[in-house]
């Protein structure tokens, strides 16, 4: 198997298909953690992120502005 070197949980130079899926299983964690935080943040600001999801980037781009967020923070 390949994945990255920290995927090697028991250090045996190998990663196993469970080692794998253990990796991946955390990655997709830290990036569902970071989407809600980003959620929670645009909430606080008084922006809905379903409506940001509708806006084309100029207007996403506007909105954060206007909501004194850096629109750098953001995937647009």
């Amino acid at each position: 198997m390949k994945g990255p070197k920290w995927f090697d949980l028991n250090h045996d130079g190998k990663i196993s298909q469970v080692e794998q899926m253990l990796g991946q299983s955390m990655m997709f964690s830290m990036i569902e953690e970071e989407e809600q935080e980003q959620r929670n943040l645009l909430t606080s600001a008084g922006i809905d992120p379903d409506d940001l999801e509708d806006m084309d980037d100029f207007e996403k781009y506007q909105a954060l502005e206007d909501a004194e967020l850096d629109p750098s923070d953001f995937d647009l």
